[in-house]
């Protein structure tokens, strides 16, 4: 277990702002970090089960050199620490985190080593901030592939994390899961080659309730092209089964997220049509034997490229995507799908008042039986906005929330929570007082205010 170079708890520059829209703002957090006049993004939010919001993604500290960072804000918005990471003289950066049930905080993410030449990490802290571990596998022959990498914390006490890997001799990517101990011991890994010997990319992680880790991500077959690919491993790293799904066309599918539902794994991305382009597209398999259970195909009136970025399973029975489509003379729009059995409940589009850019980061069905997206939103003065869309689960429109920053710049969120306090909380980055992107987290009420 590696330890790390260096470790700051950075003075910050915070701003607060509390502004009133059509919905109940309860606090919008800004983190401009130790170069003020640089970016800082979040990529991830988690509500813990001690009360208090943390977000993890990295700050720029100077010219090219960014570092790991976890932001931990009490339901108000009060923030409670800051963590920093200093992992090498390039680039670091946060890529997810989870809450464990040990009360500890768990993130996996990146550093560059030299330019170009990435590494996984995983750090460990307590919730009140305080470094516990960091881990550093030892892949020899191997560098970080610059994609998202997930981390869960499994039932029987021990973390998992999927990536993707780059061998540096051929190239070729693969995808990669290990476990670790919840003091940051080594338990397995597990790397996985496709068929084609090329490229593998994970993308997304779910663990069931006995303990199975699914992995989703995307596949170079042997035709050449990109097939959507779930790997089913045993909490002992034992391989249960993998699920190819290449579409009749022979073109490229791409996985993106995954979910879990009683009596089936649910994956969302998009897949090839010649006649149609990309379509917003879920897979549904059967988790006993990874063998194909229904498909849902959605090609937006524009014709043209639709993607599911983010997809949940509701309390109601049913499954949740999101992410945008394009229109007629809209580009693309905000787009909410409900389906099950591989039929469709609604879907509901959103196109901004610029019929621009409008997409759907992530997606969480609430404990009041609502459903809650946010992403960005094109507007015709103020380039992207933070939007968040709330409907009802029949698909009713309940609520639109945009944030703008003060310079009309862009915006954008890319991880969205329900609270186990009834409050919504969603992160990603905005534009700051400084001419800078800012970390930024935002706390929304989830009725609509008068």
């Amino acid at each position: 277990m590696d330890n790390p170079q260096k470790m700051k708890l950075v003075a910050v520059f915070l701003i607060m702002q509390f502004i009133l829209f059509g919905q109940t703002t309860r606090w919008v957090f800004q983190y401009n970090g130790p170069n003020s006049s640089s970016d800082d993004f979040a990529n991830s939010v988690i509500y813990g089960t001690d009360g208090n919001i943390y977000a993890a993604g990295w700050t720029n500290v100077e010219d090219t050199l960014t570092d790991f960072i976890i932001v931990s804000n009490d339901n108000m918005g009060a923030l409670r620490w800051v963590y920093s990471l200093s992992l090498s003289h390039y680039r670091s950066s946060a890529r997810s985190l989870v809450y464990g049930a040990d009360n500890n905080i768990y993130a996996v993410g990146y550093y560059d080593d030299f330019p170009g030449h990435r590494q996984l990490c995983v750090i460990s802290l307590t919730n009140a901030g305080t470094e516990r571990w960091s881990y550093t596998p030892i892949l020899y022959g191997y560098f970080l592939e610059d994609r998202p990498a997930s981390i869960i914390y499994g039932q029987d006490g021990n973390i998992y994390v999927s990536t993707t890997l780059v061998d540096e001799n051929s190239n070729r990517e693969d995808i990669a899961v290990i476990s670790l101990t919840a003091s940051g011991s080594e338990r397995w890994t597990y790397t996985y080659n496709g068929p084609a010997n090329s490229s593998d990319f994970a993308s997304a992680m779910v663990a069931d309730s006995s303990g199975n880790i699914y992995v989703a991500g995307s596949s170079m077959g042997v035709n050449g092209d990109m097939d959507i690919v779930v790997i089913k491993l045993s909490s002992a790293g034992t391989l249960q089964w993998v699920s190819r799904y290449n579409s009749p066309f022979n073109g490229n599918d791409f996985g993106n997220s995954i979910c879990i539902a009683p009596g089936q794994i649910c994956v969302a991305g998009t897949s090839f049509n010649p006649t149609t382009s990309y379509n917003f597209f879920i897979i549904s398999l059967f988790p006993i034997s990874g063998g194909l259970y229904w498909v849902y195909s959605y090609n937006g009136p524009g014709n043209s490229v639709d993607m599911a970025n983010s997809i949940t399973y509701g309390a109601d029975g049913w499954i949740y995507a999101a992410g945008f489509s394009t229109g007629l003379g809209t580009k693309r729009d905000f787009t909410v799908v409900k389906v099950s059995n591989g039929i469709p409940a609604f879907i509901y589009r959103f196109n901004g008042e610029s019929n621009s850019l409008d997409c759907a980061n992530s997606i969480v069905y609430g404990s009041d039986g609502n459903i809650y997206a946010a992403g960005y939103s094109i507007s015709n003065q103020t380039k992207d906005d933070i939007i968040v869309i709330s409907l009802t689960n029949t698909g009713t429109l309940r609520w639109t929330y945009l944030y703008d920053d003060i310079h009309h710049s862009s915006d954008a969120a890319r991880s969205i929570i329900y609270g186990a306090d009834g409050n919504i909380y969603c992160a990603g980055y905005s534009f700051g007082s400084y001419n800078n992107y800012d970390f930024t987290i935002i706390s929304l009420g989830t009725v609509k205010s008068e």
